[in-house]
């Protein structure tokens, strides 16, 4: 799923275009990425039980996450496909 920032209420639509899995739209209120520890275009991996397994954070991380680059997107892939 993606949590679309409260910041970004406006580019919704583009995302909602271009994605076939669930979007939810962060508000004020909620600040789901605050409460996640995260911030703008971080990756959270959550195993089929719901338990946090990876945080890829977008700058400074061990694997980076520009999924405009062959091997960020190759790296993420593998990760993604990884969680049980």
């Amino acid at each position: 799923v993606i949590i679309n920032a409260d910041n970004a209420k406006d580019d919704v639509a583009n995302l909602i275009s271009k994605c076939t899995f669930p979007i939810f739209q962060d508000s004020d209120t909620v600040k789901a990425w605050q409460q996640m520890g995260g911030s703008k275009d971080d990756f959270f991996l959550y195993d089929s039980a719901g338990k946090l397994v990876n945080h890829l954070p977008f700058s400074g991380g061990p694997i980076g996450t520009n999924l405009g680059t062959q091997a960020d997107f190759d790296a993420v892939k593998k990760l993604i496909l990884s969680v049980k």
